[in-house]
């Protein structure tokens, strides 16, 4: 009697295996704006089903870890082209590639290797630095204690040239912003004022001129 429910016990076990098996979820991409890619378990690989999932979307970001990968899309430089950034981690660096969708298809436009990178601080955001009417790229690497200086790669996309340009003057700045009005970019750097002696950062104001960032002032409020 024993083996007999053993038997008839392992037989339900198969086809409950079975049935289970044929009724799993596909774990394809939702769509949403924002999804952890532990919903990616396809067969291609991550940047293929991003690109592929993405096509009739207005904007997606789906990101992995382990190694770090992350991928954008959207109305990212301006808003008439819909564009992609798709970031990889290699060791403590990471390559950038910028996409442009063209008739229903995704176009390798131009990309960057081996930048420093920080996955545990790593954030991009677009915003036109340089005041030329496209977008450009910030990419944070890291980010102090307390008071927050956020540092990164600011890069620019040259729209006329499908080119990336890191602009490693500004390497030793953080917490960029602009001002539109005066067309400047702002940044700032560690400072201490006394008497009695405080954190106060240096704010330093830049002009883009010949395809540079110049630097036109420094000021700091000790007041």
């Amino acid at each position: 009697m024993f083996l007999s429910i053993t038997k008839k016990g392992f037989a339900l076990a198969i086809i409950t295996l079975f049935l289970s098996c044929n009724n799993s979820s596909s774990n394809e991409l939702s769509g949403e704006i924002k999804s952890n890619s532990d919903s990616l378990l396809l067969e291609k690989d991550f940047l293929t089903t991003c690109l592929d999932n993405s096509v009739e979307l207005d904007s997606a970001n789906w990101y992995e870890i382990n190694p770090f990968k992350d991928f954008q899309s959207g109305y990212l430089l301006n808003d008439t082209v819909i564009n992609a950034v798709y970031i990889e981690e290699h060791d403590t660096l990471c390559d950038m590639n910028l996409y442009k969708l063209e008739a229903g298809n995704w176009e390798l436009i131009t990309s960057i290797q081996d930048l420093e990178f920080s996955s545990l601080s790593y954030e991009i955001s677009f915003l036109d630095f340089n005041f030329d009417g496209t977008n450009d790229i910030f990419m944070r690497t890291s980010a102090s204690n307390g008071y927050v200086m956020s540092r990164g790669h600011l890069i620019e996309y040259n729209l006329a040239n499908n080119e990336l340009i890191i602009h490693d003057e500004l390497v030793e700045y953080s917490n960029f912003s602009i001002n539109k009005e005066t067309q400047q970019l702002i940044a700032e750097s560690e400072g201490y004022c006394s008497n009695p002696p405080f954190f106060s950062p240096i704010i330093t104001l830049f002009e883009f001129n010949e395809g540079k960032f110049e630097k036109v002032r420094d000021y700091q409020n000790c007041d």
